[in-house]
């Protein structure tokens, strides 16, 4: 099976792969404003390539400009659906964009693609819990720590969870 970025990157003339990976680099030493100088350079006709799209995707992530960042995740996963964390962070920027139901809503879909994934009902774990839902939070963390018990220790640090952190151990 092709890797759908790769096959992406090869499709760029090499000028403009080394403006995203110039861009990545500012974007990596938070340096936003030079990682945008970066991305105006790269033509109209390569700005729908995943690879570009990536990097945007970075940047507004980056800015914390969470309708772009939605949009843009929510395209990357439809062109790569087997990327689960571009499922990820769609829903955690449209939880910040529209809401948890709506984020609920993507992740519930992504579990279904991705079961062994911990993350997700973790972060579903978070919802219910900001929701008044701690039992629900309860069953969906155990299932976190089943598939990977790291997700423990984080759940004693998230905000999202302070409720429940007396009953795992806080």
């Amino acid at each position: 099976m092709s890797d759908p970025y790769q096959d992406a990157a090869e499709a760029l003339p090499e000028e403009v792969r080394r403006l995203l990976r110039r861009a990545d680099g500012f974007l990596d030493l938070r340096m936003l404003e030079r990682a945008g100088l970066e991305l105006e350079q790269v033509p109209p006709a390569c700005r729908d390539n995943l690879v570009c799209q990536r990097v945007h995707l970075r940047m507004a992530v980056a800015a914390r400009d969470w309708p772009h960042c939605a949009s843009l995740a929510a395209s990357l996963a439809d062109a790569c659906p087997d990327d689960c964390g571009l499922w990820i962070e769609w829903a955690y920027a449209t939880r910040r964009a529209a809401g948890i139901p709506e984020a609920r809503s993507i992740l519930m879909k992504a579990w279904d693609r991705f079961p062994r994934v911990a993350v997700i009902p973790f972060n579903l774990a978070c919802y219910a819990c900001r929701e008044g839902d701690p039992e629900g939070a309860r069953d969906l963390l155990a299932r976190a720590f089943a598939l990977d018990e790291a997700y423990r220790e984080l759940a004693l640090e998230d905000e999202d969870l302070k409720e429940l952190w007396d009953d795992l151990g806080g």
